[in-house]
């Protein structure tokens, strides 16, 4: 079961990867390889991001993730 700081862990992951550009789409195998974590684990994980708002994914299970931004529209 993935924890707090594992879930932190993902979405700092996720924003520095698109660093470069705020709604770039990045992929969740590269998140699981970079955190150390299952890919179940980063699915989760997504999971719960994109029912809270924080996260957008593709696919099911999710292949690709992006940060959500409020008041973009991304």
């Amino acid at each position: 079961m993935p924890t707090a700081t594992d879930q932190t862990r993902v979405l700092d992951l996720v924003q520095k990867l698109s660093v470069s550009h705020p709604t770039h789409w990045v992929a969740v195998q590269e998140v699981a390889q970079l955190s150390g974590l299952r890919r179940d684990e980063v699915d989760a994980i997504v999971r719960s991001a994109v029912g809270k708002g924080r996260m957008l994914a593709e696919g099911e299970p999710p292949h690709r993730v992006s940060l959500r931004y409020p008041g973009t529209g991304a």
